[in-house]
Order: C-alpha cells, then structure tokens, then sequence
C-alpha cells in the first residue's frame, strides 16, 4: 500500500543500461536481476524492522522506458522512504564526539545482528549504506539501507558457502561474531578511537547468555 500523497519517497531502479562493469565480465541483465529480487525479498523477509532500522517499503514495480518513438524496455523497480539524514560515507567522524559515535557503532552492530538472527548475511555492510539520520542527536538514529548483496540463509547463490551455515533462525552474540579478530569493523575504523574488543564486552556483556559452547567453538579464533 502506498503512502498517503505527498509522502517523499525513493525509487530505486534496476537499470542494466547504467551497470557499471568496466572489465566487460559480468552479465548486466543477469545481475540487475538478483539484485533487485534479493533486495525486494529482503525488505520482505525485514518487515518487522521497517520504518526503524531499514527504510519502509511500497512494493515493487516494473516501468516502461522509452528507446524510440516505437519501442519501450522494461526494468523493475522498488519504492522506500525517504530517509532524512546523511550516509556515514559522506560523515566527518571528527564531528561527532566519541559518545555519539559510540552510539553509531552499537546501533550498527544490534542491527547487522538482528538481520543476521533473521537468516541473512549483508555482504556490503559499508559507510555508504548506512544514515544517520539525526546526526546532531547524542544517539543518532541509523538506518540501513541497500540489500542487493544480501544472502539469504546466509549463503551465496551458488555452490561455493560464503560462510558456515551454522545455527539459522538463532541470535548470534555479537561477542562472537564482532570480535576484532573478526574485522567487521574494518569498514569503520574512521570512526573508532577506543579499544574495540574492551567497549564491545561492556556493550553486549548481556548477550553472552546466549552462547553455547556449540557456538563457541564455531566462532573460535583457533
């Protein structure tokens, strides 16, 4: 159901015209394809967290464009939020304080953890699909956005396991899972000026109830 008229929206358009692959490897159609229909399942599969953590989604669409006066192709595409704010990308972490920026990451690590109990992996968790959209707040809201690349069960499509697929529909303490050992922080080491591992045990200290020794062993740095 769309939204009330006036309501600022995005439109997101899978276009494989605009598929930027210099190398010439890539299928264009084959990969606007999966994108779209990973990331309209996606916001499906997400929909309890919609309009908090992820963007509210209006469906999905397929539009004519026009080649000539004659001919038309069809691409698809899908209507979000708009979401007010800024990407962490275009963020000077030097702006925040540490208090607020502390905020961004545990909001970061709680979000990717939830996804990930709901069976999917994001494989493209950067600053650039991630707003901030309250940037002047203590506590900025965060907002996750573009699901083309996510993997649902977390595996990957073909053959090959981009992961174990270990322990699905289970909460996966981020003490294990965001550990530096790990580097999922890598992609914000901008925006980190404290010890990691210490801030990461205070923060989720009450998750650790939740690991068993099935998962400890699996998440083992050995």
């Amino acid at each position: 159901m769309l939204p009330q008229k006036g309501t600022r929206l995005v439109a997101k358009v899978y276009d494989p015209l605009y598929f930027n692959d210099d190398e010439g490897y890539l299928n264009p159609f084959l990969c606007m394809d999966k994108y779209y229909t990973h990331e309209a399942n996606a916001y499906m599969f997400l929909s309890e967290f919609q309009g908090q953590w992820i963007p509210k989604y209006y469906g999905s669409y397929s539009l004519n464009l026009s080649v000539d006066s004659v001919h038309t192709r069809t691409v698809r595409m899908i209507l979000v939020e708009h979401i007010q704010g800024i990407t962490m990308a275009d963020s000077e972490p030097r702006n925040f304080s540490q208090s607020a920026r502390q905020s961004i990451l545990k909001s970061i690590v709680d979000i990717e953890s939830r996804i990930y109990e709901k069976d999917i992996l994001l494989t493209d968790l950067e600053p650039r699909n991630i707003i901030i959209s309250s940037p002047d707040s203590d506590q900025p809201r965060v907002v996750f956005i573009d699901f083309a690349h996510a993997l649902f069960n977390r595996r990957r499509d073909d053959p090959i396991p981009f992961e174990l697929n270990d322990f699905l529909g289970e909460y996966i303490s981020p003490l294990l899972r965001w550990n530096k050992s790990k580097d999922r922080d890598y992609a914000f080491l901008d925006w980190i000026d404290w010890d990691w591992d210490h801030w990461l045990n205070a923060e989720f200290a009450h998750t650790a109830a939740n690991i068993t020794p099935e998962m400890r062993e699996r998440w083992s740095d050995d």
